[in-house]
C-alpha cells in the first residue's frame, strides 16, 4: 500500500513538472523577456466622442471628415496618395519649397471658387496661438511654425503664401520626406475666410455654418 501511494504521490509531482515545462515554454515563445504576452492580443477601441464641430482648426477627431473635406492630396485606393485640390506640383531642389497649382474649377458648397488664399488663411488660423487648436504640433517644419505655436512670432509668419489665386507656396525649415502625405490629413484643408467669419463662434457646428 505505501509502495502504491509513492509511486501515486511520484507520477503527480512528474505531472506538475510537465506542466510547469508547458507552461514555461508558452511564456518563452508568446512573451518577452518582462512577461508580457506579445501574441494573439486583440484591443477593440470605440470611439463615442460626439462630433460637434466641422471647424478644421478646433475640432479634435478627424475620422468622420475625411469623406467631406479635401485638401492639396488625399489618400485614395488602398491608402495611395492622389491629387486631391492640387492640379500640380512642384520641389525645389533642396526639397524646402513646394509650389502647388491648384484646379481651377474646385468651389465651395456656397458655389464660391477655392483659392489659394482659402489655404493661407485656414493655415494660420489653425496655428495661431489664440485658436488653441490640439492639432497644431502637425504643422512642425513649416517655416516657423513652432516659433509661431510657441508664441515667439505672429501667425502671419507661417512659411504659406499664396502667389496668385491658382498658385500656392510653402516654404519648410527643412526637408520633410513624408510631407505630401501630411497634406492629405484633413487639418491641412483650405477654409473659406468669408464663412468663418459670417458666422463667428457658430461656424462649423451646423452644416448650415459651415461651406466644404
Amino acid at each position: 500500500m505505501k509502495r502504491f501511494l509513492s509511486i501515486l504521490g511520484l507520477l503527480g509531482l512528474t505531472l506538475l513538472t510537465l506542466a510547469g515545462c508547458s507552461q514555461a515554454s508558452r511564456s518563452a515563445t508568446k512573451s518577452d523577456n518582462k512577461g508580457v504576452m506579445l501574441h494573439d492580443q486583440n484591443v477593440t477601441i470605440v470611439q463615442q466622442t460626439p462630433l460637434n464641430t466641422v471647424d478644421i482648426s478646433k475640432v479634435t477627431s478627424f475620422s468622420k471628415l475625411r469623406s467631406s473635406t479635401e485638401g492639396l492630396f488625399r489618400q485614395g485606393k488602398n491608402g495611395h496618395l492622389v491629387a486631391g485640390l492640387a492640379s500640380k506640383t512642384s520641389v525645389s531642389h533642396n526639397d524646402t519649397v513646394y509650389d502647388f497649382t491648384l484646379r481651377k474649377n474646385a468651389r465651395w458648397s456656397n458655389g464660391q471658387p477655392i483659392t489659394a488664399s482659402d489655404f493661407v488663411y485656414s493655415w494660420k488660423r489653425t496655428i495661431a496661438k489664440s485658436t488653441h487648436s490640439v492639432n497644431a504640433n502637425l504643422f512642425a517644419g513649416i517655416k516657423n511654425a513652432t516659433k509661431i505655436r510657441r508664441g515667439e512670432l505672429p501667425a502671419s509668419k507661417l512659411g504659406v503664401v499664396a502667389i496668385s489665386a491658382h498658385h500656392l507656396r510653402v516654404t519648410l525649415d527643412h526637408p520633410i520626406a513624408y510631407f505630401k502625405t501630411l497634406l492629405a490629413y484633413p487639418l491641412f484643408a483650405p477654409q473659406s475666410k468669408t464663412e468663418v467669419q459670417k458666422y463667428g463662434k457658430q461656424y462649423g457646428k451646423k452644416s448650415q455654418h459651415t461651406a466644404v
